[in-house]
């Protein structure tokens, strides 16, 4: 380990005299910046430092001596241009003392104690967020250390590579800021085979699903953060080029996210914390600042530090698209991550963004293990607006209240949006829930904004002012309210109510509350849709309950609030119901949204915006880049206009026949297209040949299935016998509990047709992915029908 960290930081030195591809003024504005939030950083923490304990205390106001802070003032005055030779000393004391709360045996070893005084470590993730700093200053900053302190640094980084190897198994792959985190600590301690393995991983992982923690306000920084660390002082080639497909990727997501007036994330987020969806957070202001010189350093009371620990600076096109979201007139993109997607609609007024899908990832319920922070806190609609001061943002969430350990699943969201307007519709499934109350709630605004000096006229039911006092409304009113230079307006869908009893103003027939309340000291209205408020004994075997809304913004430049009634009053909200099938329709004379849900099974049927189904199967999707699933993160395709990537334009022969066009098809492993053979005028062959006889890896089909209904796949094979005579198959890589289903012949030497039982589709994009296929097997044709009767054979 030593001889590897020698190595490492000799290899440190010689690239940092390499020069960037970035013009010399560019690097000369950057390194400035950089020294000013050195500078910003040091400020921060020096009134707060102990010079007995020569820790630092925690600057928020709590008594604590945060392990991580110590070190994070230590790397800032080595990295300070002006360092004097008392804070060299500092230094040394600092880092003396924070090697004292390392663990140095047992199961813990190697890992960090959260704050001075812990005899036990309660918090893993510490030693993630410390070593990369640690690696950085004995990299680049090794000369400057007294002598006791350099070797007992290389002990503390031997110790900490055990630790953070020994978190392998307690770290899962979609906990993305601390695995990137492990992933750039391997990188500086000089162990890159482990950084490769890992990144080969979480590349694959993302290629298919996106960021887990989706706009997040801190942790989009600290993932950006760890990928720039590993790119800068990686040495491997082709683990640098898997990190730069990766930070190029989440730095256009980056890009994408931030609403560039009022500098927030304009997403809906995961792991959304404190102010969150509120507010613009330092975090964000660090990075704009430093890499965009957008902002200003004022605003930044306590910098990012771990974006100090490189010179990694965004591509070209990265600062292109910010910039010209911030001049245009309007955007939207669109987003996957993991089981949700998110479509975001920003004017120079207004953002608004809305998400699908269901709360967690992958079905696991719990982001984190045991002894690992796990906070989990999801917007479910967001808007950003002028508020009037640091608190831009209107989001609403649901009741985020764990009912028991690793149990975070009791909803789902469907969603559907077309610039200005939406749909949102929660499904709840309660059965079996411990907590008594379930509901979604909106924070719409401070007080002073919306209603000034007291004067309600700005905040509405059914076009009737407000009189500020608590009030119970019903699913068939309408609430208008004017936040700035933006209207906003909510209609309520139909909701199954289980029981509201014992609440002030809230009753089964009245059971949205609109009200005023005290956060962060500040003055706001919420909107509460209650499903449960009961302090009864209430027995939950009650389950598929639903509750909802539908939005319009508009920007006011001359329009009155009559008029924005108007609009909003005039568009037809239609509900319908059909087994457990859930359809909902909010139109006017210009748009038309549509939903289809199954509130049983918690999945999406159908999501239509003027008759034209929704397609979600994007990384990313704006009018300025594009991430497709299933291409590696490279393969991006920029346009300057609307995306027409993937074409897949199919239509249907009759209501039972999918006709799939050559051109239409999306393969890749041992599927490879051909041409389409000739239909025998019910039921199209897709004629496909297997490539290379030793390739039998995932191959996937993007199919666009034209009616929602029950579906058959079948495969024409040929197996030699000579192996297992079978593969794998499966709708969607992201299947919402599909499982694969194992297809087998019985016919050697010879083609024969093999079914695979039914799925219940939605109309839209869906992909059919094979894997397994023994080396010597072909598949020749596949057939897609819902005519269950026809048998190939």
């Amino acid at each position: 380990m030593k001889k590897q960290i020698l190595i490492v930081m000799m290899l440190g030195i010689i690239f940092s005299l390499w020069p960037d591809h970035t013009s010399f003024a560019d690097n000369y504005n950057f390194n400035e910046r950089k020294q000013q939030l050195i500078e910003k950083c040091i400020a921060y923490y020096e009134p707060y430092y102990n010079s007995d304990l020569h820790l630092v205390q925690d600057p928020q106001g709590s008594s604590d001596y945060y392990t991580r802070d110590a070190i994070w003032l230590a790397q800032c005055y080595l990295q300070d241009v002006n360092k004097t030779s008392d804070d060299i000393n500092t230094v040394n004391e600092l880092l003396r003392n924070a090697f004292q709360l390392q663990i140095k045996t047992g199961s813990d070893k190697g890992l960090f104690v959260k704050v001075y005084g812990d005899l036990a470590v309660t918090d893993k993730n510490v030693v993630v967020f410390s070593v990369p700093s640690l690696a950085y200053i004995f990299n680049h900053y090794y000369a400057d250390l007294e002598n006791d302190v350099q070797d007992e640094l290389v002990d503390v980084l031997n110790l900490a590579e055990i630790g953070i190897r020994n978190m392998e198994d307690d770290v899962p792959l979609w906990y993305g800021n601390i695995y990137l985190g492990m992933i750039d600590a391997m990188v500086g301690l000089g162990n890159e085979s482990q950084a490769l393995e890992w990144t080969n991983r979480y590349y694959e992982f993302t290629k298919q699903f996106g960021i887990n923690e989706y706009s997040s306000h801190n942790y989009d920084i600290v993932q950006l953060a760890a990928l720039q660390n590993a790119y800068s002082e990686a040495s491997n080639s082709t683990l640098q080029n898997k990190l730069k497909e990766l930070v190029e990727f989440h730095w256009y997501m980056l890009v994408h996210n931030v609403e560039p007036n009022s500098k927030m994330i304009s997403s809906v987020s995961s792991r959304a914390k404190g102010s969150s969806g509120s507010e613009t957070n330092t975090s964000v202001l660090t990075a704009l600042y430093l890499y965009l010189e957008e902002g200003s350093l004022s605003l930044i009371d306590k910098p990012r530090v771990e974006l100090l620990l490189s010179n990694y600076q965004p591509i070209q096109n990265v600062k292109g698209i910010y910039y010209n979201k911030k001049h245009a007139a309007s955007t939207s993109w669109q987003a996957h991550f993991s089981r949700v997607d998110v479509q975001v609609f920003s004017n120079d007024e207004f953002s608004l963004s809305t998400q699908s899908g269901r709360r967690s990832s992958l079905g696991i319920t719990n982001t984190t293990k045991k002894q690992l922070s796990g906070e989990e806190q999801e917007l479910d609609l967001q808007i950003i607006a002028n508020n009037g001061s640091k608190r831009d943002g209107v989001y609403f969430q649901t009741d985020d209240i764990p009912r028991g350990e690793d149990d975070f699943n009791h909803h789902w969201i469907t969603s559907v949006q077309h610039e200005n307007k939406a749909i949102i519709s929660y499904n709840f499934d309660p059965k079996g829930a411990t907590d008594k109350e379930i509901y979604s709630k909106g924070y719409l605004g401070l007080k002073g904004r919306i209603a000034p000096g007291g004067n309600y006229n700005n905040i509405r039911i059914n076009n009737s002012t407000w009189d500020g006092t608590d009030i119970a409304l019903s699913t068939s009113d309408i609430l208008t309210y004017r936040l700035g230079d933006t209207y906003i307006g909510i209609r309520f869908l139909e909701s199954d109510v289980i029981s509201i009893t014992g609440h002030a103003v809230a009753t089964n027939s009245l059971p949205i509350v609109l009200k005023e309340e005290t956060v962060d000291s500040e003055q706001v209205f919420t909107l509460t849709n209650y499903v449960l408020y009961s302090k009864s004994n209430v027995s939950l075997i009650e389950s598929d309950r639903r509750m909802g809304y539908a939005i319009r913004l508009e920007k006011a430049d001359g329009m009155s609030h009559n008029d924005f009634y108007s609009l909003l009053s005039g568009m037809s909200k239609a509900q319908k119901f059909s087994g457990g099938l859930h359809s909902i329709n909010f139109s006017d004379n210009v748009d038309e949204l549509y939903i289809q849900e199954d509130l049983s099974t918690n999945t999406i049927h159908s999501r239509q915006v003027n008759d034209t189904e929704f397609d979600n199967n994007y990384l990313l999707k704006s009018n300025y880049v594009s991430y497709s699933l299933d291409d590696n993160l490279s393969k991006t395709v920029r346009v300057s206009g609307t995306l027409s990537y993937p074409n897949w334009q199919v239509p249907a022969i009759s209501n039972k026949y999918l006709y799939i066009e050559a051109e239409d098809m999306v393969l890749d492993g041992f599927l490879q297209n051909n041409r389409v053979g000739a239909s025998n005028g019910k039921t199209i062959f897709v004629p496909v040949t297997s490539t290379t006889p030793d390739n039998p890896f995932t191959a996937g089909i993007g199919v666009n299935i034209p009616h929602t209904d029950d579906w058959r796949v079948w495969y024409r094979v040929y197996f030699s016998g000579g192996g297992s005579n079978s593969f794998y198959h499966k709708f969607n890589k992201d299947n919402a509990g599909f499982n694969h289903n194992k297809v087998e012949g019985y016919t050697y030497n010879s083609f024969e047709w093999i079914d695979v039982p039914l799925r219940y589709l939605h109309r839209g994009t869906h992909f059919i992915n094979n894997h397994g296929k023994e080396a010597n097997s072909e598949i020749d044709r596949i057939l897609i029908t819902n005519d269950l009767s026809f048998n190939p054979n």
